[in-house]
């Protein structure tokens, strides 16, 4: 295989290359170790399986969405015969340990067509003659003109939520990826249970001896114990469902924070317009009145006073006792 790095010339027509190895092979090439103790190195494991076994490539302890070690470890074989070999075993023993061994199952992926937005097949197969918006759902024979006037309004083509039609936390999708699951889990429960019915197998009674009572008592405590085990993972799975119901609250309430946080932001910039505009126009006054109203007052006030020392104007009227002490006040309280 492509794999083995000793199958690799050292230079390509007398070029030197770098060869950039995958850390695992295809799913179809592995298989879990199940109970394996944390404290086995995974080193010291693949020495011994490979003593064995030297197709076995490489292993890896599977670890959990909180990244933490898990008993499971996946092998990476590159013979099919080894892997149908282990397969029909169904244990492996190692340093006297037998440990359980199942195919390397991975989540079933859905496809979703970028065109029509409909499960089950590629872009390049779809028979729609028109594009579908992921956003509003609206058809056209060309997106690019429909970008502008999008309404920017969520509505899955599927199921009509409000949601964008490629969003895998659509309920089509989860529905449809369930489906698919079950599908991929019976297929290999049925190819399993081939493979048993397959085996040769003759029953005979001194192969069975009758058990004591201790064994039946250790046996029916085994059955309780795997009971409430089953009722603990049901358990975990609808605390699981429950917290992702609850991730898909919080991305929505995440989604309508940052809708108010622009609308926000809108406001404060009119604000700052508003502003920008007040100042411009406080600033226009002071400048009318220090260049316009300011030199008229000025230029009144010395006609005034000019009038009064000719006696062509009286300097005590009814308003005012003495118009020059008024005109020298008013020179004095004019801005500069």
């Amino acid at each position: 295989m492509l794999y083995d790095a000793s199958k690799w010339p050292s230079t390509i027509e007398s070029l030197n290359f770098e060869k950039i190895l995958p850390n695992h092979l295809p799913p179809q090439f592995s298989l879990v170790l199940k109970n394996v103790p944390f404290d086995i190195e995974i080193d010291t494991l693949l020495t011994n399986i490979k003593s064995i076994y030297p197709d076995v490539m490489n292993a890896h302890r599977i670890l959990n969405k909180n990244q933490h070690p898990t008993t499971l470890v996946r092998l990476d074989i590159n013979n099919i015969n080894v892997i149908d070999e282990l397969v029909g075993k169904k244990f492996l023993s190692i340093d006297n340990l037998r440990l359980g061994m199942v195919e390397y199952l991975v989540s079933a992926k859905v496809l979703i067509c970028s065109k029509y937005y409909q499960i089950g097949h590629f872009r390049s197969t779809c028979k729609s003659t028109l594009e579908y918006c992921k956003t509003c759902g609206f058809s056209s024979k060309d997106l690019n003109q429909h970008k502008e006037k999008c309404n920017k309004k969520q509505c899955c083509i599927r199921c009509k939520g409000s949601h964008d039609s490629n969003d895998v936390r659509c309920p089509d999708v989860k529905t449809y990826r369930a489906v698919l699951t079950k599908s991929l889990l019976a297929k290999t429960s049925t190819m399993n249970h081939q493979q048993n019915n397959q085996s040769k197998f003759h029953y005979k009674d001194q192969d069975y001896p009758s058990l004591n009572m201790n064994y039946n008592n250790n046996h029916h405590r085994i059955n309780n114990l795997s009971n409430i085990s089953s009722k603990r993972i049901d358990e975990l799975y609808h605390k699981l469902s429950n917290l992702e119901g609850n991730l898909n609250r919080l991305l929505d309430l995440n989604n309508n924070y940052a809708d108010q946080l622009t609308r926000t932001q809108q406001i404060i910039m009119n604000h700052n317009r508003d502003i920008q505009l007040k100042q411009i126009d406080g600033a226009f006054q002071r400048d009318f009145v220090s260049q316009f109203i300011s030199p008229i007052c000025q230029v009144m006030i010395e006609v005034i006073s000019v009038l009064v020392k000719r006696n062509v104007l009286n300097d005590k009227t009814l308003l005012c006792p003495s118009l020059l002490a008024l005109c020298a006040k008013l020179g004095n309280d004019l801005p500069v």
